[in-house]
């Protein structure tokens, strides 16, 4: 017979306007490390750990993806429980079945007395939509990267604990029980909750972004004739979203480009006139936003267009025609009644020929040469 171990809850509480769901799931371990299609009870993976600075644990168990069986994927952990009460500040509580090796380090790291207890880490846990007939995701990051966090501490004693004893689910592979709980970083994080194969929404986990973006290219001071020129940044921790500001003003105070988008890159999608800009990025999610950046500037140039080629002298008719000149928007001439003598402005013009009748043959002005400008 199917089983349905469906422990999802969901304890709605109202606090200052905002629902607090608790989140509670209890997973099979069993069910984790031998899969059966034909068993639809939760399953969890732990798919990225790394403790302090140095304790990063292998993913040396292979398990079914349940999204993707019989397909198998490397974990660091099969797990069985997941807590959290969708508070900003409150920990994540998670249990989970771990190698040998993985023991040895985790009990390692617990004696050392390391004072960094940051916590880099992922994880995934499934469920199955009996009316989609399918697993899906009921827990896992909706953020760029890893999960990051610190060991909850509670009377000078980190809440970590790695169990001597063998795990009693399954006897092979040999495992051993995990139980962590983590504090949110100072970063405004965000957890993707589904409720079936369709239906998911994000909740946010951490108190707030204050990780200002850091700036790639154009880097400051940069000289360049590409008009639209790529602005790259690099993906900051718990943001959904950056707004890009570019002004050629240091002020910012009438931006040329103020946009907001899901990618630390943009391009603009026409081209920059001529001059030095700045440019600023900040980093939103649904809490708010981090501060801007700091500044740079870039110098845009425009190419010096080629010298037109005069493809009809003067002396065959009044009719000076030149080739056009790519990048050209208008050309100056100018003449001479002696080739080595001095030039004189005649006129500036958008087309690519000029009438010299008039004045200009009765000077005898027989000499002319063309200026592309832009």
């Amino acid at each position: 017979m199917k089983k349905y171990l469906m422990t999802l809850l969901f304890t709605a509480s109202v606090i200052f306007g905002q629902s607090k769901p608790e989140i509670n799931i209890a997973c099979s371990v069993y069910q984790g490390f031998n899969f059966q299609n034909d068993t639809q009870d939760n399953v969890g993976h732990v798919t990225v750990m790394k403790l302090g600075t140095s304790t990063e644990l292998a993913a040396d168990f292979s398990v079914v993806d349940p999204e993707d069986y019989p397909n198998q994927v490397d974990v660091i952990g099969v797990m069985s429980s997941f807590f959290w009460t969708g508070n900003y500040f409150d920990p994540i509580i998670l249990s989970c079945q771990i190698s040998a090796a993985n023991k040895t380090a985790v009990k390692a790291f617990t004696l050392s007395g390391s004072y960094n207890t940051d916590v880099i880490f992922d994880l995934n846990v499934y469920s199955y939509d009996p009316q989609a007939k399918t697993y899906f995701k009921m827990v896992c990051k909706n953020i760029p990267g890893n999960l990051q966090g610190i060991i909850t501490e509670e009377g000078g004693d980190l809440l970590l604990h790695i169990s001597d004893d063998p795990g009693s689910e399954v006897s092979v592979p040999w495992n051993y029980q995990m139980d962590i709980s983590i504090d949110p970083q100072e970063i405004t994080q965000a957890l993707l909750i589904g409720t079936n194969a369709t239906s998911s929404f994000s909740k946010i986990w951490g108190t707030g972004i204050t990780t200002v973006p850091v700036l790639v290219s154009p880097s400051a001071g940069t000289i360049t004739t590409d008009r639209t020129p790529a602005f790259d940044w690099a993906d900051t921790p718990g943001a959904l979203s950056y707004t890009l500001q570019v002004d050629n003003n240091s002020d910012f105070s009438s931006p040329e480009i103020n946009t907001s988008q899901a990618v630390s890159t943009y391009t603009p999608s026409s081209d920059l006139s001529a001059g030095t800009y700045y440019w600023r990025v900040k980093a939103n999610n649904a809490s708010g936003s981090s501060d801007y950046s700091g500044a740079w500037d870039i110098t845009i140039e425009l190419i010096p267009p080629d010298p037109p080629i005069v493809i009809e002298p003067p002396f065959t008719g009044t009719l000076l025609r030149w080739n056009a000149v790519t990048g050209a928007t208008g050309y100056d001439i100018y003449s001479s009644d002696d080739p080595y003598g001095t030039y004189t402005f005649v006129a500036h013009v958008t087309t690519t020929e000029y009438d010299i009748s008039g004045a200009l043959l009765t000077e005898n002005k027989k000499f002319y040469y063309i200026v592309a400008t832009n």
